[in-house]
């Protein structure tokens, strides 16, 4: 008995020492669930608890390892409130650039009442064009003369009405890093490692970090694609074609169902990131943040229906042009995105009972991805692979 229980510290004193932790299981933690970085200051993590307890926020923080860092210092990092956040509920954490005078602000978290216009080039003064040739339309802001450097306005409420598209701040559960140069973390760009720690501090050892967006001590600007300073997704097409694709700048990323627990992922360790864990939206979507469908939701008894209604495709994989997506709950939009974000041609029919029969012969073989906001407010995302 004795020699048995000297082996057990003997293996305890080694993992400790040696900076290893011991694998996390399913379901056992707090991990990100969503994450958004989008135009100027809207930057977004959503935090998701799996667990069948209701977990103290208060005993976790929020690090980044900026520009391939390989440590997190107080300037980065941000304890999080004391919020009791219930099993299979999510906490939004957004920057805060709320002002409620608009005076000397730089570029303000979109917050729903703001001027819509065709976004135009400072330069030549030429309209932007997205990938397929239309113009964009966004927020835009009056530049404030009186502050140095490049500050904007805040529209006062009465002057625009509220579009819910455009409110990254009503998403919020707390906001922090109000002022860049006292906290640094929430100023993150898709080339920052963000993670997610269990206390109020990362280890050296990253023992206590449970979670990350992206690699520790790698900068994806040194890779191998110029040009792209974010980590990417290399997508081959079936004519052997090969391109690559940012997935952690410009986009909002949503964690699949089956991810049921976070990845840490280190440079030194020969670790990649794996934007298989992610679904990749178009940047600025907000309308995900605040519920997320995790497949620990069937296992956990004692939580009550707190999963999104599920959804289902059928014929899935397809090789015809019409899909049946099935759904108990009354529909109030369909889209549907290529695995690159890209919104594709599809006409949605009417809901009849609970089918939504869609129209896909516009689409070529590949894989396609539902998004079905229903009139609860709930929004649900499925794979569809057409094999035509």
């Amino acid at each position: 008995m004795d020699i048995m229980k000297t082996l057990l510290q003997a293996i305890i004193i080694l993992f400790v020492l040696g900076g290893m932790s011991l694998t996390a299981q399913d379901c056992s933690d707090l991990f990100f669930s969503k994450y958004v970085e989008g135009t100027v200051n809207n930057r977004a993590l959503e935090i998701y608890n799996p667990t069948q307890e209701t977990i103290d926020l208060s005993e976790y923080s929020v690090v980044r390892y900026s520009n391939g860092s390989t440590d997190a210092t107080a300037l980065y990092t941000v304890n999080l409130d004391p919020v009791m956040l219930a099993p299979g509920e999510t906490f939004v954490v957004v920057v805060d650039k709320r002002d409620v005078t608009g005076v000397c602000l730089d570029y303000p978290t979109w917050y729903g009442h703001l001027q819509i216009d065709v976004l135009t080039d400072p330069d030549t003064g030429e309209p932007v064009l997205d990938d397929d040739g239309n113009e964009i339309e966004a927020p835009v802001y009056e530049p404030v003369d009186e502050c140095d450097g490049s500050f904007y306005a805040v529209h006062g409420e009465s002057e625009y009405p509220y579009n819910e598209k455009y409110d990254l701040v009503g998403k919020a559960g707390a906001y922090y890093s109000p002022v860049y140069d006292d906290n640094r973390t929430l100023y993150f760009n898709g080339n920052d490692a963000m993670g997610l720690v269990k206390g109020s501090a990362a280890a050296a050892d990253y023992s206590n970090v449970i979670d990350v967006v992206g690699v520790i001590g790698e900068d994806p600007e040194e890779d191998e694609f110029e040009g792209i300073d974010a980590w990417v997704n290399i997508v081959t097409f079936e004519d052997g074609g090969v391109d690559t694709f940012a997935v952690t700048r410009d986009r909002t990323l949503v964690r699949w169902p089956d991810i049921k627990q976070g990845n840490v992922s280190v440079a030194a360790n020969g670790d990649t990131f794996n934007p298989g864990e992610w679904l990749s939206l178009p940047k600025n979507t907000f309308d995900v943040l605040g519920t997320h469908e995790c497949d620990c939701i069937e296992t956990n008894t004692g939580i009550e229906n707190a999963a999104l209604s599920s959804i289902s495709l059928y014929p899935n994989p397809t090789t015809g042009n019409m899909v049946n997506l099935q759904v108990k709950e009354a529909v109030a939009q369909i889209r549907v995105h290529s695995i690159n974000g890209q919104e594709m041609d599809v006409n949605v029919g009417e809901q009849v009972t609970d089918v939504v029969k869609l129209d896909v012969t516009n689409l070529q073989a590949g894989l396609y991805l539902v998004k079905v906001k229903l009139e609860s407010g709930k929004t649900v995302i499925e794979k569809l692979t057409i094999s035509k």
